[in-house]
């Protein structure tokens, strides 16, 4: 017997919700949340191995769709190459450069990069999570 992959998982559990949802109706059953917690658990434990595929960024194995935002500036060449990174292996982002939205984010230096809920800081660690990103 082999073992389920939590991409698996997670969506036999989310066609068991599929299945449980009553569209004439709005009581909301409680195994849905359950297993709505469920799949909240499976990917909060997964490790996150991300792939490119059909213009989205997502986990390898549980499925997570992430928003990546590239906080650079025109003139910073680091920013620079963090954007020939993502452009040239076609990953999906947008850009931050504005400063106001900087001092309210806590970003003191350029470029750093929200992928989801991580922040990286450094040109180092942003080149190594786009080096590990599968281009499908």
């Amino acid at each position: 017997m082999t073992d389920r992959t939590t991409f698996e998982l997670i969506k036999e559990k989310e066609a068991q919700i599929e299945e449980l949802l009553d569209p004439s109706t709005f009581t909301l059953n409680p195994k849905v949340v359950e297993l709505q917690q469920d799949i909240e658990n499976l990917r909060s434990e997964c490790s996150h191995e991300y792939a490119v595929a059909d213009g989205a960024c997502s986990c390898k194995h549980c499925g997570k769709t992430i928003e990546i935002v590239l906080y650079k500036s025109l003139t910073c060449p680091q920013c620079k190459i963090a954007k020939m990174k993502l452009d040239k292996k076609n990953i999906p982002y947008t850009e931050e450069m504005n400063m106001e939205v900087f001092e309210a984010r806590g970003i003191k230096g350029i470029p750093q990069m929200d992928i989801g809920d991580k922040r990286l800081t450094s040109i180092r660690d942003i080149s190594k999570w786009i080096d590990a990103v599968e281009v499908k």
